[in-house]
């Protein structure tokens, strides 16, 4: 198939020279197509050629170029661009409200998606949560909700829940959103992977670590199972996974998992700069709680070179590296270089995701107990 896509997307421009409009309506298919097989650089392309194709063909306003603007905003989302993910949204989502019959459905999808970007990968919470509610509110009003998209918003809203500190909150999302899948039997697949993956997150971050990997666990092996085991989504999993099994001591199994994870981030094209920065979070904590000192060093620094490269969608991930970095100077007796890096994480949890957010609470309370009387020594976060 991929031959087939690739064939065809090398012969539309010189078979349809004089019929841009066809040419645009063929983009966006392939693009859809390369998206399936995460082909993400490939989809990117396409998606734009569509938009001034459409544009020049049909209008500027068209409806065909706000859906082509909203595709690009997908990938670029998946290739973990957020900041251009969110202004392509936004863009978007302006053109549709403008037009004079409204696509009710577009309008929601890009609701979700932007609130999803503004609370999960941006900690604007206050910001997000409205896009959200709407989204929310305009699918229950549909004769026939869209129970995946529905979900898809409960979801990010449970994570805007999870980032205030409502755990209970939290967790009446994700019933919501599992209701939902529940409805829609032809989604429950990766939908429900994902989700189960995020409830697993919820759940580990308020340390039921044991029933948060169950959840994880669970959701890996549907993803492996609808997407297959190198798909991008199933190495994000493994990775989340991992995260829960450091902390149970099950460092063999937590160490295979990370290192799947990057192998399958780093062939990706485009490459994640942020999920690749995650792995390598991931990998320095697991070779510390093996006892190898010099080269979770090299990873730290593997990942704050990486790390630098990322805009947007980092403070959890910067406030987390640098516990392990603390991690790493108290096992090598360094306790006021361990003492730096925890203030410096906290300070950014703090500022970036609030003082009721519970990495916030985390990092102070680690630093509490790294004060120059005690001696204390931290575990890999």
């Amino acid at each position: 198939m991929r031959e087939a896509i690739d064939s065809v997307r090398l012969r539309v421009a010189s078979e349809l020279p004089d019929d841009p409009r066809t040419r645009a309506d063929l983009y966006f298919t392939l693009g859809n197509s390369y998206r399936t097989f995460n082909r993400l650089d490939v989809a990117l392309a396409l998606f734009d050629s569509a938009r001034i194709l459409h544009a020049r063909s049909i209008s500027p306003d068209s409806y065909e170029v706000a859906r082509d603007i909203e595709s690009y905003g997908n990938m670029l989302q998946e290739s973990g661009k957020i900041d251009s993910a969110d202004a392509a949204f936004r863009n978007a989502l302006a053109r549709y409200r403008a037009m004079p019959t409204p696509p009710d459905s577009d309008i929601t999808h890009c609701l979700v998606a932007l609130g999803q970007i503004l609370v999960v990968h941006q900690g604007k919470v206050d910001e997000g949560m409205p896009f959200l509610r709407e989204a929310v509110a305009r699918e229950l009003t549909r004769p026939k909700p869209r129970w995946s998209l529905l979900a898809l918003a409960e979801n990010s809203l449970a994570g805007g829940h999870i980032q205030a500190g409502n755990g209970a909150a939290s967790d009446s999302a994700f019933e919501r959103a599992a209701a939902a899948l529940a409805r829609d039997s032809a989604r429950t697949g990766s939908d429900l992977g994902l989700l189960l993956i995020n409830w697993g997150s919820s759940v580990g971050r308020r340390g039921e670590y044991a029933r948060a990997a169950d959840l994880k666990r669970r959701g890996l092996e549907i993803v492996r199972k609808t997407l297959g085991p190198t798909h991008y989504v199933a190495a994000v999993a493994e990775s989340r996974l991992a995260d829960e099994l450091i902390h149970l001591q099950r460092v063999s199994e937590g160490r295979g998992l990370v290192d799947s994870a990057l192998a399958v981030h780093e062939a990706s094209t485009p490459r994640s700069l942020l999920e690749i920065s995650y792995s390598l979070r991931l990998l320095a904590a697991y070779q510390l709680a093996a006892g190898e000192k010099d080269a979770a060093a090299r990873t730290i620094r593997r990942a704050r070179t990486m790390l630098d490269s990322v805009k947007a969608g980092r403070p959890a991930l910067e406030a987390n590296l640098l516990m392990v970095s603390a991690d790493l100077n108290v096992a090598n007796g360094r306790r006021d270089a361990a003492r730096t890096d925890l203030q410096q994480a906290a300070n950014v949890a703090r500022e970036k995701l609030g003082p009721k957010h519970l990495l916030t609470v985390l990092t102070a309370r680690r630093l509490a107990t790294l004060s120059p009387v005690t001696a204390a020594s931290g575990s890999p976060q």
